[in-house]
């Protein structure tokens, strides 16, 4: 079986993403070309189809502006990824602006100098594989959670005016049997985020009561789950924007899930199109139990799911169909690299 990097270079739900979610957004920064940081994966998919709609140029062997970031092989050691170089220049026609090797977070607080200079970003992809916030309950922020806040904190010393952040997690329930799943000390302080807002500002609860029909939001939670996950993950991102002098102009949310196969896996796409206003600061990330309400945009994903704009896609529903649609594409963008490679099905998974 592909693992999962040739799974999302071959996936036709993914490229949907990329397509209707992701190039959509990209598309309202009105901007050619883009600077662009990424969670580096081999197949570069994603930089090789931004190139095509010329968002990224191509030149002197490199993807202009293009930074990625990659996890080392070996955990315990940071520089621990000596193919990753290799495997980005065969991978795609040649390399990326910069290719950092580590934890995102940790290299920016670190003040690696080589990432802190790319600074400022018109559009961040943060694609986990994982969710953003694990199983074990702790007081600890997640890395990928502490990625958002570090990012923001980046974007602001820039001052740049206005950006796009799409953040993909898995949001499949906690199963303590597969010891996956959000911890339930998570959940509990996204319920209590949300809660805060019904409390202390009237628009928000009014807007909110007419949607769901009043209900608690522990009804919510157990009723309309992925309603619940998007408002809370969206007010969580919210709230460090706030912090900064940023707000949402704009947010859009789909679902995809991988039910073709066991276990199912559930995987929310979020994509933020995120203004700087003149605010005042308020929390950090590290405080995301105690929730301000003051976040500016926290009910347009209200309205998303008020309007039925919230999207959801299937492998068992609809595979058949965007196979049909982006195969040849998905298959000369895997083709399309420094080496040449036999030619691979259509319906490769």
């Amino acid at each position: 079986m592909p693992d999962i990097n040739e799974r999302m270079a071959t996936c036709p739900l993914k490229q949907y993403i990329r397509e209707h979610l992701w190039e959509t957004y990209i598309a309202k920064l009105n901007k050619k070309p883009i600077k662009y940081l990424t969670l580096y994966c081999p197949p570069l998919t994603d930089v090789k189809h931004f190139t095509r709609k010329g968002y990224i140029n191509f030149n002197n062997n490199t993807y202009q502006g293009v930074v990625g970031v990659t996890l080392p092989d070996k955990p315990d050691d940071p520089n621990g990824n000596e193919s990753a170089y290799a495997q980005t220049i065969s991978e795609g026609k040649g390399r990326l602006e910069l290719l950092s090797i580590g934890y995102l977070n940790k290299l920016i607080t670190s003040k690696n100098k080589e990432l802190l200079d790319q600074f400022p970003f018109d559009v961040i992809n943060l694609d986990y594989c994982d969710h953003i916030f694990g199983d074990v309950s702790t007081d600890d922020l997640s890395d990928n959670l502490l990625d958002i806040e570090q990012i923001i904190k980046q974007q602001a010393r820039k001052n740049v005016s206005q950006f796009v952040i799409f953040i993909t997690t898995r949001t499949d329930k906690h199963s303590s049997q597969q010891n996956q799943g959000f911890a339930q000390s998570f959940v509990d302080n996204l319920s209590n985020r949300i809660q805060r807002n019904i409390n202390q500002d009237d628009k928000f609860k009014s807007k909110y009561n007419t949607i769901f029909n009043n209900l608690t939001v522990r009804q919510l939670h157990t009723q309309k789950y992925n309603d619940f996950i998007s408002i809370g993950i969206v007010k969580l991102v919210l709230m460090e924007l706030a912090d900064k002098g940023y707000g949402i102009s704009d947010c859009d949310i789909s679902f995809l899930t991988r039910d073709g196969s066991q276990p199912i896996l559930d995987l929310l796409h979020l994509a933020l199109f995120i203004s700087r206003y003149t605010g005042t600061q308020r929390q950090t990330l590290s405080q995301y139990g105690r929730v301000s309400y003051y976040e500016r945009g926290s009910g347009i994903v209200l309205d998303k799911v008020r309007d039925n704009k919230i999207i959801s896609i299937s492998e068992r529903t609809n595979r058949s169909g965007l196979e049909t649609q982006y195969g040849l594409y998905l298959k000369e963008l895997r083709e399309d690299t420094f080496e040449i490679r036999p030619p691979t099905p259509i319906s490769e998974t």
